[in-house]
């Protein structure tokens, strides 16, 4: 099952960020991601008073399971989707200079997302992997078309490290002017002990796994200042 959902009000937005999520996402697993997008808004809520934020979590592609993350098809497939979801939000918000638009991807939707930039007819503000799996081989940063780009994976990650091992694919952080930033928190946040978007203590992740969009990390706040204030601390 395949969609999208919206914190915040695209249409009136002042800042919008789009996060794709990666491996085993869709919209039976809607909670996690929905309580990502509410962490990341209420950051650039926090950081931009005057704002009004909108963080839409694009579910918009199959995701691979473990057995497909080494291959490029699902974010073949699902980068023509969202690249013709960024342009709709481009049509619909041309002419007006104050609206910000970031992208966001986590995992195997840094690598979908990556594509569709390849893609789209508007200039993004702002493209940000975290926990990358890797971007296809081939890219440069002259093929995404997006102002700014910017990277982060915590030391703990060994999933998104492995991710691009088994797959040959690039490691964001080595592209030509990326800016990488800390998945290791700052005084009173959390850093990111795992690799994934969001955890929020399941009976099945370990008590204490913090994920990369869980509501205390520096990571969330950095991804609030890149999306309003065009970069991170």
């Amino acid at each position: 099952m395949v969609g999208s959902i919206s914190t915040g009000n695209v249409d009136t937005a002042t800042h919008v960020g789009v996060n794709v999520p990666g491996m085993n996402a869709d919209m039976f697993g809607l909670d996690n991601g929905v309580r990502a997008a509410e962490s990341l808004y209420e950051a650039a809520k926090r950081i931009g008073p005057g704002s009004m934020p909108a963080i839409v979590t694009w579910f918009g592609y199959r995701t691979p399971g473990a057995a497909e993350v080494v291959t490029p098809f699902r974010a073949q497939v699902g980068a023509y989707g969202l690249a013709e979801f960024l342009n709709g939000i481009g049509a619909a918000r041309a002419g007006s200079e104050a609206v910000r638009v970031g992208l966001m991807g986590h995992s195997y939707g840094s690598t979908t997302a990556a594509l569709a930039l390849a893609q789209t007819r508007f200039r993004l503000d702002s493209f940000t992997t975290y926990g990358s799996a890797g971007l296809p081989h081939g890219i440069k940063r002259k093929d995404l078309n997006v102002k700014k780009i910017f990277a982060t994976e915590a030391e703990a990650d060994y999933w998104a490290k492995t991710g691009r091992f088994v797959s040959g694919r690039n490691d964001p952080r080595d592209l030509d002017g990326v800016k990488d930033f800390s998945a290791e928190g700052g005084r009173r946040e959390d850093r990111v002990t795992v690799h994934d978007m969001f955890t929020d203590g399941d009976a099945t992740e370990k008590d204490g796994d913090v994920g990369y969009l869980s509501g205390n990390t520096g990571v969330v706040n950095d991804l609030g200042h890149i999306l309003i204030d065009g970069k991170p601390r």
